[in-house]
């Protein structure tokens, strides 16, 4: 019976033993556990303030392709303006040459005709003095 008794001492002891190792391996896994979820809290308030970051940063480029949009618009209506005035310009180049030909032709023949009046001046005293 003391075999017994000593061997039931001795299952105990190592029961005691194994018993506190488990409770400090269990310890230690909750620490690891408590470790990781603290740096899950870490990585989630990191990844929460990044992505109001981006969120921010996506509407700042909403606003800045909204407004480049509009920019992007004005230049094109200014081309169409700027092609219409130079539509325009072109026409009224062509009109100036024409009034500028036509003003030298009427000039060449007034002069034409003041060369042929003087010329039959000249003729008719040369006539009255001959």
């Amino acid at each position: 019976m003391r075999e017994h008794e000593e061997a039931l001492a001795k299952a105990t002891e190592v029961a005691s033993k194994e018993r506190t190792d488990f409770e400090g391996m269990l310890a230690q896994l909750h620490a690891e556990i408590d470790q990781i979820r603290n740096e899950l809290t870490s990585t989630n308030s990191e990844l929460a303030a990044r992505t109001s970051e981006l969120d921010q940063a996506r509407k700042e480029l909403a606003s800045t392709s909204k407004e480049l949009s509009s920019r992007i618009s004005e230049v094109e209506e200014a081309r169409k303006n700027l092609a219409l005035r130079a539509s325009e310009l072109e026409y009224y180049r062509k009109e100036w040459v024409l009034a500028k030909n036509e003003l030298a032709f009427v000039a060449s023949n007034a002069l034409d005709q003041a060369n042929k009046e003087s010329s039959s001046k000249d003729k008719e005293l040369a006539a009255r003095t001959s």
